[in-house]
Order: structure tokens, then sequence, then C-alpha cells
């Protein structure tokens, strides 16, 4: 389906990141994607039934709890292994590059019968056309990310995504896998930055109880464990990262014991030349 330039009276494809007519620049393709109307009522009706559920289950002012703290609090969080992010923090002309721009660069290998595999086929699914801009990272509460993907959790500065970010429910490439006969991904399990805490509503209000404490919201946004044990709200960022889209960057505890305590001070003292806050390990 094509999109009107809102500058000129013509139209074209929505992946595309110019209008090819005036020049002037489109809006991001995953947004208007999940933004439209008819997808957003599709959340919002699932969203009405949790909170439907949980008032039958005398958990609304938990659960409302939990959506305040999402709304308010919640951060897309990208984890990744250590070097990665000393490299990018290294400079503010470095950037975070997605899986296909390694590949193009020759400085990864897919793999042909692993997550990449998944990963190819979800984003063709999810992004069509412009599956090569989309950087991925998890809805967090506590500013730590999935640790199976790294150490070091960079957490994303809210001005600097929330125009060009949206949300899935799950791994999408996991979610594919599971059911690889859908073609787009479900309307209400995708979410622009603005419903965030619709989504998660919608998803986890089942798992708030009654004697659910603030304490716990993190661990049920954002389930961590090893392989596939984990569960998380996916954010997708559409375009560049650099050390200046972040404002704070985190570890694992066990990262303390893959590097000497000096590496930790370096980063430090970078990021807080940047303005980047840092939490010590």
């Amino acid at each position: 389906m094509s999109e009107q330039c809102p500058f000129c009276p013509h139209k074209f494809p929505p992946h595309v990141q110019v209008c090819p007519h005036c020049g002037q620049p489109s809006r991001f393709p995953n947004v208007v994607a999940v933004g439209k109307t008819d997808k957003r009522e599709v959340l919002d009706a699932r969203y009405r039934e949790a909170c439907s559920q949980a008032r039958s289950r005398n958990t609304e002012s938990v659960v409302q709890a939990f959506e305040d703290h999402v709304q308010q609090q919640a951060k897309v969080c990208i984890a990744r292994p250590l070097g990665e992010v000393e490299r990018l923090c290294a400079s503010q002309n470095n950037v975070y590059v997605s899986f296909y721009a390694e590949v193009a660069a020759g400085s990864r290998l897919p793999e042909d019968q692993g997550w990449d595999r998944w990963r190819q086929v979800a984003d063709a699914i999810f992004f069509p056309n412009y599956q090569g801009e989309i950087r991925f990272g998890a809805l967090s509460l506590n500013d730590a990310g999935p640790s199976k993907y790294g150490e070091a959790f960079m957490v994303l500065a809210e001005t600097m995504i929330a125009h060009r970010t949206t949300l899935f429910e799950t791994n999408s490439a996991r979610y594919v896998k599971e059911n690889p006969t859908i073609t787009e991904a479900p309307s209400d399990k995708v979410a622009v930055w603005e419903d965030r805490a619709k989504l998660a509503v919608a998803k986890l209000a089942g798992d708030v109880g009654v004697d659910t404490d603030v304490a716990d919201f993190p661990a049920i946004l954002l389930k961590d464990g090893p392989h596939d044990g984990d569960d998380f709200i996916e954010a997708h960022v559409y375009g560049p990262i650099s050390s200046r889209t972040l404002s704070k960057v985190t570890f694992a505890p066990s990262s303390a014991k893959s590097r000497k305590k000096v590496f930790f001070k370096n980063m430090q003292r970078k990021l807080e030349n940047m303005g980047i806050a840092m939490e010590m390990p």
C-alpha cells in the first residue's frame, strides 16, 4: 500500500525514506505500519479485555500500577558484548550497526540453520524492504536487557528514539519460528511507543496478582534466562544509534569477572565526558 506524501499530493511506497517526487523526508515506515488507526484499535480492544479480566480477579489496582510504571519508567535497553559497547562509546562518530550491515560489510557470516535464518524470515515479514534499518532492543524497568545477548546494557534516551520506535510483544524471530504461516505482524501484538503500557498490560496483566509488589514489576516485564528461557517486549528502533543516543550504560554482575576494574573506570570516564550515566558492575 502506498503512502501519500504530506508535502506534495503524490504517493510512494511506505518503505522509501525520501519522497521520490519532492525530496522531503518520509515518516519512519515501522511507525507508519503499526500506527494505523485500525491496528491501534485492535490492540486497544485486547488491552480493555485484559483490564476487564483484571477487575474480575480483583487485581485492577495492581495492574493499573504496573501500567503506570511501564508508561512512566520503561526504557529500551540493548544488550551487547562488552567489546561492542566499548567500541561504540569510544567516539560519538561510531555507530551501532544492524545484522544486515555486518553481513554486507563482511564482518559477520549468517548461520544457515541457526537463529540468523529465522531472524531474516521474521524481518522480511515485519519490516518488508527496510529490515536493514531496524535495531532491536527490549523494554525494561531496571535498565537491564536480556543477558544472553551480552553483559553490557545500553539504555536509550527516550527523546532520541520515541518517534522511531515500535514494539512487538515477544521475540519476533521466535514468534515466526513458532508460527511459520504468518504473513504479517499480528495487529493485537504490536504498538507504537506511546502505546507501550497498553501492550504490556495486554500481554502481562494475567501475571500480576493481588500480592504482586512494585519490586516484582521489572521481572514481569522482562524475564531473563539462558537460551530460550527469556521473554520480553521487543523494541524496533528505526535508523542509526550512536553513543549520543544513550542515556545510560549498565552491566550484568558477571561482567566484573571478565574485565578488570580499569576497563570500567576508563569507560566511565568516556561516558561522563559525553554526559552519559554509567553504573559500575
